[in-house]
């Protein structure tokens, strides 16, 4: 039997990124007896690059009861990322698809439970059981140069891939559904616009009108509807020896 807890800090860097991401790269082409230069990969460099910085600290435990037949983990994390660097689209008319650059500051803060249990240990069997549970959570805290969001490739139609600060990584923003269309609907829906010519009928999702002004338009009525980190997350195994 056993109990142990444990404390952490580390501060690393991080490189996994593209090499040379500082620099632009071209390759020759030739077309039509002409010799030109495309950009390769389509990245834009990025002179100004920086080390992201990752400074985490850990708080945990083993325990271990029954002669070892029952064992428990838990650890209590949280970390925070400086000059992060990420992938970021770039609108189409520039030329280029994509750049790496250090967009902000992230945070990160979770637990995470395992136990280990030795239910049956006879002779000629043995049945263990293992599982482990975990949350966390991850929050811009801010962005480069001061702005409040950065959209993804300059487009504030993009689905995903956007960073709004005090929000998850992995935010998805759009219209949000009022309702489904009903008929009775339809005087209070005849007198609305909809952004690109969307026409809603009996049966059909009613964007809502954040504003309500009567027009649905992507400045005034998209939001944050949700992100993609799931509340928790773990396993369960099971082994039978005979």
């Amino acid at each position: 039997n056993q109990l142990k807890l444990r404390a952490g800090f580390g501060l690393l860097g991080n490189q996994n990124i593209p090499n040379y991401a500082y620099m632009t790269f071209y390759q020759p082409a030739y077309s039509n007896g002409i010799v030109g230069f495309t950009p390769e990969d389509s990245r834009y460099g990025n002179p100004d690059l920086k080390w992201e910085k990752q400074k985490q600290y850990n708080l945990g435990f083993d325990a271990s009861l029954l002669n070892n037949r029952l064992s428990f983990t838990g650890d209590m994390f949280y970390m925070r990322n400086t000059d992060l660097l990420m992938r970021m689209a770039l609108w189409p008319s520039f030329g280029y698809n994509y750049q790496i650059a250090n967009v902000g500051e992230l945070e990160n803060k979770g637990i995470e439970f395992s136990m280990n249990a030795l239910v049956i240990d006879a002779k000629d069997f043995k049945w263990r059981i293992s599982g482990n549970i975990a949350h966390d959570k991850n929050t811009i805290k801010k962005l480069a140069n001061g702005v409040d969001v950065l959209w993804n490739g300059g487009n504030i139609m993009s689905r995903d891939g956007n960073l709004f600060v005090g929000q998850s990584l992995n935010s998805f923003y759009t219209f949000q559904a009022e309702k489904i269309a009903q008929q009775s609907d339809m005087n209070r829906i005849n007198g609305m616009t909809f952004y690109n010519g969307y026409i809603v009928k009996p049966g059909d999702i009613l964007p809502r009108d954040l504003d309500g002004d009567g027009k649905i338009t992507p400045e005034n009525d998209m939001a944050i509807v949700g992100k993609s980190d799931p509340k928790f997350y773990g396993g369960l195994t099971t082994n039978f020896v005979y």
